[in-house]
């Protein structure tokens, strides 16, 4: 009897042996599976860490062109309103010679009055003379255009006294004043 039970502990004992080398192998087995499966992990973290390193690199790529692109703004900004100075610039030049186109067509239109109340030469009567005044162009009408083509940029008070010196060389005339105050030649020049 104790042969039989000392015979089924050796058994028992030798199962549990066998148990415990399976249990062994299989834990080695597992470990060996973990340190792959970690190796992977870690292989997978490296390549993480290079992509975050990549897309840093483009995000900073990405505020560098946004920064060019602010200054590329920036300077087509200051060169519109550059642009919107010169435009206002030239409307005001454009207002102002419209206003000096206006005072001397006034000027001129004032001057062709008062040529128009003389008439040249002692024969003739006042229909032929008022007759040659409206078809031909007043003379002092002659000298204002030629003064306005000789200084197209010329201020008013500028045209006119052109116009008048103009006026003071045809026929060897002078000014109004000096007509009718006897110094001009009165036989060329009579007032209606």
């Amino acid at each position: 009897m104790v042969a039989s039970e000392v015979r089924s502990l050796a058994q028992r004992s030798s199962q549990a042996a066998k148990d415990i080398k399976d249990l062994i192998t299989n834990s080695n087995n597992q470990v060996k599976d973990g340190v792959e499966l970690v190796n992977r992990a870690g292989a997978a973290l490296h390549e993480i860490v290079d992509s975050i390193k990549d897309v840093v690199r483009m995000v900073s790529d990405i505020a560098n062109a946004s920064t060019e692109q602010a200054g590329g703004l920036e300077e087509v900004n200051k060169a519109l309103t550059q642009m919107d100075e010169v435009a206002q610039q030239n409307s005001a030049l454009v207002e102002e010679n419209a206003a000096t186109a206006r005072t001397l067509e006034q000027q001129s239109k004032l001057m062709d009055e008062r040529v128009a109340a003389f008439r040249t030469g002692a024969a003739g009567n006042a229909r032929s003379a008022t007759a040659a005044n409206r078809a031909a162009p007043a003379p002092a009408t002659k000298a204002v255009a030629a003064a306005a083509r000789a200084q197209p940029m010329a201020t008013p008070k500028r045209a006119v006294a052109a116009s008048k010196h103009a006026g003071s060389k045809l026929n060897g005339g002078g000014s109004a004043r000096a007509m009718r105050a006897g110094t001009v030649n009165n036989d060329d020049w009579k007032e209606f």
